[in-house]
């Protein structure tokens, strides 16, 4: 949340928990739960409990690169219309490249259709640059691109930009 001269220009909420348990040398389970709320795109709420399955195409130290696909739910609440409930498939893939000792690249992408009308979809892209400053704190700058197919309202731009600085405290 921002603002500028008192004036709001910058309301979003993004939250996403993942977990994921290994089958094999490559292959994993996920379980993922995503929300995203964003009244400037006229999104009052688009939660995704999703879970599937993925493989990492690169397993190396210092790179890793994955593709994954699951299927699961999306309930989603946009700005003048009622609540929907839908099945939804999702698709992504997640590249970390460590860069030094210190610092990581990270550029996750996700697809999330709804079952019921696959034109009806949500996009979003990262990038992320994390460098330690100690065992447990990062300063982690991060780009983050949001593209909704199908806004509420005509008048809306489709796509999002956000550009966040943050300081990550790491838990276990």
């Amino acid at each position: 949340r921002q603002q500028t001269d008192g004036e709001t220009t910058t309301d979003k909420t993004a939250a996403g928990v993942r977990d994921e348990y290994k089958l094999g040398a490559r292959a994993f389970v996920f379980g993922d739960l995503r929300y995203l709320r964003d009244p400037f795109k006229g999104v009052r709420y688009v939660v995704s409990p999703v879970a599937g399955l993925g493989y990492k195409l690169v397993d190396r130290p210092r790179a890793t690169l994955s593709v994954d696909g699951g299927v699961g739910a999306q309930f989603e609440g946009l700005e003048g219309l009622e609540g929907t409930t839908s099945g939804a498939v999702q698709a992504g893939q997640a590249l970390s490249a460590k860069l030094s000792a210190s610092t990581t690249l990270t550029q996750p992408a996700t697809a999330l259709w709804k079952m019921d009308d696959f034109g009806d979809a949500l996009y979003r892209v990262e990038a992320a640059l994390m460098v330690s400053l100690s065992k447990r704190l990062e300063l982690k700058v991060a780009d983050y691109f949001d593209y909704k197919t199908r806004p509420p309202d005509a008048g809306l731009k489709k796509n999002d930009n956000s550009v966040v600085a943050a300081i990550v405290f790491k838990i276990g």
